[in-house]
């Protein structure tokens, strides 16, 4: 049986977009209500955060904290690892267990933004253990336009001490798309419910992924970044988010069920 890792990266989006920071933050109000949602399922979660979030929203964190959620470091300000050296990147980890530790968090976790860890930086699990965390879920194992790791692959597996969960994907065919965010909001629930079913017997987790805006259908629109102003990419940004929290809920069911958090799992694999 599949097991389903449930996270939220925890960003503002509005400091990757032109003009977003034009609109109010809806970080807080977002976040508070995906804690309801998984308080009413009695679902545990990873809340990978970015570092102006332990500084501008203090009291956001208490609250995940508080509230029996594991909190997990998303870089600084989200700039992808494969851009940064590996002193750099040392730095930025540093500086996450540095602001954890004034709210009493010690972080095991970490996930790199946009998933940007490949190749071309094979030092990020020793500098990961150097720097004293656990697990990473940071590796997308597949062809992609930004950072893809097609030869990885989707089994978690230990690199220098350090248990890496990559994401798991949905073949198919043309492409292969993880199950998560815009790709969770987008495709029919069908295609992740019948990819599930075939990962049964393997006893391999489906980690899966969602950010405060993905859920929200209420926020004012704006050109988001990253998606080098694409109206169709900007469309599917914001495309199903009033499905997005049924579309958690019917993957959850396919794992029968079974959620855990990240830093859980990987207790289970050391154990």
């Amino acid at each position: 049986m599949s097991v389903l890792l449930m996270s939220l990266d925890l960003e503002d989006a509005r400091l990757h977009s032109i003009d977003g920071m034009n609109y109010p933050s809806r970080v807080e109000k977002n976040t508070e209500a995906f804690i309801s949602f998984l308080k009413t399922k009695e679902w545990p979660c990873t809340f990978f955060t970015v570092g102006n979030i332990f500084e501008s929203y203090p009291e956001l964190i208490k609250l995940i904290r508080d509230q029996g959620f594991e909190i997990g470091w998303h870089s600084s300000q989200h700039e992808p690892v494969a851009s940064i050296t590996e002193d750099q990147f040392y730095s930025d980890l540093m500086k996450g267990r540095d602001l954890a530790s004034k709210f009493g968090i010690s972080m095991l976790g970490y996930r790199a933004p946009i998933f940007s860890v490949n190749q071309s930086t094979p030092w990020f699990h020793k500098t990961l253990k150097k720097a004293g965390f656990k697990y990473s879920s940071s590796i997308l194992p597949a062809a992609n336009p930004l950072f893809g790791w097609p030869e990885f692959g989707d089994r978690p597996v230990v690199k220098d001490d350090v248990l890496e969960i990559p994401m798991p994907l949905v073949d198919l065919k043309l492409l292969k798309v993880p199950f998560g965010g815009v790709y969770l909001r987008t495709f029919p629930s069908s295609v992740f419910k019948y990819a599930v079913s075939n990962r049964k017997n393997s006893n391999l987790p489906i980690a899966t992924y969602i950010h405060p805006y993905d859920f929200d259908s209420q926020q004012e629109r704006y050109t988001h970044g990253g998606i080098n102003g694409s109206a169709f990419y900007n469309f599917l940004m914001y495309y199903n988010r009033s499905k997005m929290l049924n579309r958690i809920e019917k993957l959850a069911r396919a794992c029968s069920g079974s959620v855990l958090n990240y830093a859980d799992f990987y207790r289970k694999q050391k154990d």
